[in-house]
């Protein structure tokens, strides 16, 4: 692979892993707070 293509692949996989981690993590805390407020 061309020096470019590492680096624009190794960037993408790391802003979808980051994306989907936040993601993940914003719909964990907003599920167990709604559980904690009407458990």
């Amino acid at each position: 692979m061309h020096g470019w293509m590492d680096g624009w692949m190794d960037g993408w996989m790391d802003g979808w892993i980051d994306g989907w981690m936040d993601g993940w993590m914003d719909g964990w805390m907003d599920g167990s707070m709604d559980g904690w407020l009407h458990g």
